[in-house]
């Protein structure tokens, strides 16, 4: 057996090689830098516009006057959603780490989509908190934005994760026939 095959052979490195492949095939889909006025760049202006609905719709809940148009949320402070705004880094880092873990497909499908799910509701929340950042200290945002909620997701990304991995390695329940 050569060196690589018994490298390849232990579970860890298996795992870090799978991740890494997937993480590095997603990010190359998502950020590829596809033309202007592709298909693709529209799906994405959609997509951010979309966000930034869901975003105003939460701010509407306690300030009536917010108003979206396109991907900018406007109120008394206005932000613009962009391709990083999105989460999709800590996203991708999750479905990537489930899909490489050993286990049932089923498992590791029902794992990515609540974890996406709690990951996309933790997102809508750092944007509705830097809303209020830019209304109320300003001079913190920067840190707050790019700092301190990108460690917080990508912390909680990771717990999410670990915490996933006692459903994704259960022994299956056999089903009485």
């Amino acid at each position: 057996m050569s060196s690589t095959s018994a490298l390849l052979g232990r579970p860890g490195v298996r795992f870090a090689v799978r991740f890494a492949l997937i993480a590095a095939l997603l990010f190359t889909l998502y950020g590829f830098p596809y033309g202007t006025y592709g298909i693709s760049e529209q799906w994405l202006g959609a997509y951010l516009s979309g966000y930034a609905e869901v975003v105003g719709a939460v701010l509407r809940l306690v300030e009536d006057k917010v108003v979206v148009q396109g991907n900018t949320i406007y109120g008394a402070a206005a932000l613009r959603i962009v391709r990083t705004c999105d989460a999709m880094e800590a996203n991708v880092l999750f479905a990537s780490a489930v899909t490489a873990f050993p286990g049932p497909v089923t498992r590791k499908m029902a794992v990515v989509a609540g974890g996406l799910l709690i990951i996309g509701v933790l997102n809508l929340l750092r944007i509705a908190t830097l809303y209020y950042v830019v209304l109320e200290h300003e001079q913190a945002f920067a840190f707050v934005h790019l700092e301190l909620w990108p460690l917080l997701l990508i912390a909680a990304t990771l717990c999410l994760f670990l915490t996933s991995l006692r459903f994704l390695r259960a022994t299956p329940v056999p089903r009485a026939t």
